[in-house]
């Protein structure tokens, strides 16, 4: 299969419903897409082989993807991390639990440790939050997939009171392209905060 236009993924004017899905997977990341011939590469995947043909253009894609966020909660745990910030993160009893991963990402069992300097909480809690594509998730939904990735004391209260005083479900939806996004809001949010909101998650 070949998969060569996956290098215009970013700059395509007009992307069927599968390229919008996988653009908005990786638009917020820095990544590169590299384009090998089959015959230039050596290590093959086997199922994209067919060795009944005489078929020889094989193709080979790489992404490489590096999440900005991991840097951000990087920086964060250099700062929390400090003995002076203990108290504060309320981490004392857990430092001998902590180890470095392969991103040298501070985890616990296997989960990376989220701290409150620089606001990353709150950006690992939105992240959660929007989405374009799926109807918006509700607490206890965001709580059990986030915590499979991340962890921080009182991490359930926190994502429940971020959560706290959506009460509507603002649809909406591009004729033309017929996707349809989204977005909790309050009922009682003036026309003010909804351009605001539509300018922030649709348009930018």
């Amino acid at each position: 299969m070949d998969h060569k236009s996956l290098r215009y993924l970013m700059d395509h004017p007009n992307l069927n419903m599968r390229q919008h899905r996988w653009f908005d997977v990786v638009k917020d990341y820095d990544c590169v897409a590299l384009y090998h011939h089959g015959k230039v590469n050596v290590v093959v995947d086997v199922l994209s082989r067919n060795t009944a043909s005489t078929f020889v253009g094989g193709l080979c894609m790489r992404i490489c993807i590096n999440s900005p966020l991991l840097e951000l909660i990087r920086e964060a745990q250099g700062e929390g991390i400090k003995s002076e910030h203990w108290k504060k993160e309320k981490i004392k009893g857990h430092i001998s639990r902590f180890s470095t991963d392969s991103y040298k990402s501070l985890t616990q069992c296997g989960q990376i440790w989220v701290p409150s300097f620089c606001g990353v909480r709150q950006t690992v809690m939105e992240e959660a939050h929007k989405s374009r594509f799926l109807i918006h998730p509700r607490a206890a939904k965001i709580y059990r997939d986030l915590r499979l990735n991340y962890w921080w004391l009182c991490m359930k209260r926190d994502i429940v009171r971020k959560d706290k005083g959506f009460d509507v479900i603002w649809v909406i939806e591009d004729r033309l392209t017929k996707i349809a996004c989204f977005l909790a809001i309050r009922e009682s949010s003036l026309v003010e905060k909804l351009v605001d909101v539509y300018v922030h998650d649709i348009v930018a």
